[in-house]
């Protein structure tokens, strides 16, 4: 009944997967997994089949761009709007 769109500005994105690869012990670079993020992103938006990406048509789906956000904030968010189009009840 209703698509969500997760979104997050590429820099921050790559940020939050850095921080995560250190985390794990992983010697690289803020550098290369930027360049890891935007190369994916190349990829998903432009493969032959369900490329990512928001199809203008396409009525009602829920866009969340969570640069700012935790996780929290983020499912608050998403709760709250399938909530407004009572696709969510309390």
């Amino acid at each position: 009944d209703c698509k969500i769109f997760l979104t997050a500005d590429v820099n921050e994105r790559a940020e939050r997967r850095f921080q995560q690869s250190l985390a794990r012990g992983e010697d690289v670079t803020y550098e290369e997994v930027l360049g890891d993020t935007k190369e994916r992103d190349k990829m998903d938006e432009n493969r032959e089949f369900y490329p990512l990406v928001r199809d203008p048509r396409e009525y009602g789906y829920i866009i969340v761009d969570n640069t700012q956000l935790d996780e929290e904030e983020t499912l608050q968010i998403i709760v709250d709007e399938l909530r407004k189009r009572r696709l969510l009840s309390d």
